[in-house]
């Protein structure tokens, strides 16, 4: 881990010491990563710093930066949206959509994620139980000398120590080359992420995938390779870590039979990063999955989805104005890109009232920094 916080900070990012830094992504430059000091990273988190959900519409990338404050602890298979900064002493649960602002002294869960406790409360929790079942605590931890912020909860020592790294003639060796081969690896890559997806596109429409026109397709998403099964839109953009699976094994070994079913992506709609598309839906025109959901219905025209399961928050004219309103506020951290065509989503006053998406107005809206 601490080769990999390394190896994070060369490409960029800030990452203060002490933090844990297993396996994470970062969708966007390394340099908007900004994690100070004493965070503990889960496995699989998703950091990202350029998102592509706005380029059917407005034809830009917005590009922003990600701050954590001091003593923050995150979930694996966390996703984590541009802009948004998390406050100190708090704790975000697995699987959790990072999309707004994180209080400082909360714990929060979901997608799009609510308050569901307090830190104090939690971390008062835990050292109740080390102290009644020992027995389930099993492995130890370097402990970092924290500056408690309790006077009620002190420290169980005042110990101050750092791992052993063992490093060895073999280790140094083994690290040279696996830099190296990062490094020819990094360097083969295509830098222009649009040209990446045109490239990718070409070649995915000679294997049998219906694909229109003015289209970005992440080189990181996961994309059944039952090409005849899937079929996107023109005006669509595709985002990093998306999966895209038109097969059901479930009984499989019972059955003997796998269910196959398409996945059909109409124009102009817009797939956030490590969402999941599952077998027989129809993503409606003008549409957008937010970060982190997972899509096991139809989507109706012109809705906003977010959630696991995903379930609609907005209309795509709702989500439209509040991100044009940030891009007013903050046009620093907008990009055109003029090679991306935008949609021409209708005006609301177009489409006939039973037409129109019907929204839980009691669910969280899914929403970045503003």
């Amino acid at each position: 881990m601490l080769r990999r916080r390394d190896w994070f900070r060369r490409k960029g990012a800030t990452i203060g010491w002490p933090s844990l830094l297993p396996e994470i992504i970062v969708v966007g430059p390394y340099n908007l990563v900004d994690a100070p000091q004493t965070i503990g990273f889960g496995e699989n988190t998703v950091f990202v710093t350029e998102d592509s959900r706005l380029l059917p519409y407005l034809g830009a990338w917005r590009r922003a930066p990600i701050h954590f404050d001091v003593n923050v602890q995150i979930g694996l298979n966390t996703v984590i949206c541009p802009g948004v900064s998390i406050g100190s002493y708090s704790t975000i649960g697995a699987a959790t959509l990072i999309d707004r602002d994180v209080p400082e002294f909360t714990v929060v869960v979901g997608s799009p994620f609510r308050v569901a406790g307090n830190f104090k409360k939690q971390l008062r929790r835990r050292i109740d139980e080390l102290t009644e079942h020992p027995e389930r605590y099993t492995e130890e931890f370097p402990f970092f000398g924290t500056a408690m912020p309790f006077d009620d909860m002190p420290l169980r020592s005042e110990t101050w120590c750092r791992p052993d790294t063992g490093e060895t003639m073999s280790n140094r060796i083994r690290d040279f080359i696996r830099g190296s081969a990062e490094g020819i690896w990094e360097a083969l890559q295509e830098p222009d992420e649009f040209r990446a997806s045109e490239q990718r596109i070409r070649i995915m429409r000679k294997q049998g995938y219906a694909i229109g026109d003015h289209c970005y397709i992440d080189r990181r998403a996961s994309i059944d390779y039952r090409s005849h099964q899937v079929s996107i839109g023109s005006h669509c953009s595709i985002g990093a870590l998306v999966t895209i699976v038109t097969h059901d094994g479930f009984c499989a070994n019972f059955t003997g039979r796998i269910r196959s079913q398409p996945i059909r992506i109409l124009d102009g709609c817009s797939i956030g990063a490590s969402a999941v598309i599952l077998p027989g839906v129809t993503i409606g025109p003008a549409s957008v999955v937010e970060p982190g959901s997972v899509v096991s219905n139809d989507v109706p025209p012109y809705t906003v989805v977010a959630g696991t399961p995903a379930k609609p928050v907005a209309t795509i004219w709702d989500w439209l104005a509040e991100r044009r309103s940030e891009a007013e506020a903050h046009p620093d951290q907008f990009v055109a890109e003029p090679r991306m065509r935008p949609y021409p989503v209708p005006p609301r006053e177009s489409i006939p009232p039973d037409e129109l998406p019907r929204v839980d107005a009691d669910r969280p809206r899914a929403r970045t920094r503003a």
